[in-house]
């Protein structure tokens, strides 16, 4: 009696395994479409308003030089901060994921 008991739980437990694992492959793939759709649809906004900008006389590629400049310019600073204040950055950043934390449960 208690082997099969003992099968029983065993055979459940590797059915929910089963399931759990089924569940997380679907949702997998339903990130990675939900994923693609995204990045596709960004990709026509973005284009579409370049185009407009571009119709506007302003020119993109300045602006987008322009953007990756700043932001390597900002990156470069918070990777001197760090290495500067290492302690200082790591309270900052546990403190942003736990305030994030918060946020996210409400």
């Amino acid at each position: 009696m208690a082997i099969n008991t003992a099968r029983f739980k065993a055979e459940a437990s590797n059915d929910v395994i089963g399931k759990v694992e089924d569940m997380a492959s679907d949702a997998n793939a339903k990130a990675r479409d939900m994923t693609e759709n995204a990045v596709r649809e960004i990709s026509s906004i973005v284009a579409s308003l370049k185009t407009q900008l571009r119709d506007l006389g302003v020119d993109t590629e300045k602006v987008i030089d322009g953007a990756k400049d700043s932001a390597a310019s900002v990156e470069k600073r918070i990777a001197e901060e760090i290495v500067a204040r290492p302690v200082r950055s790591l309270a900052l950043a546990a403190g942003v994921g736990l305030l994030l934390g918060f946020l996210s449960r409400k």
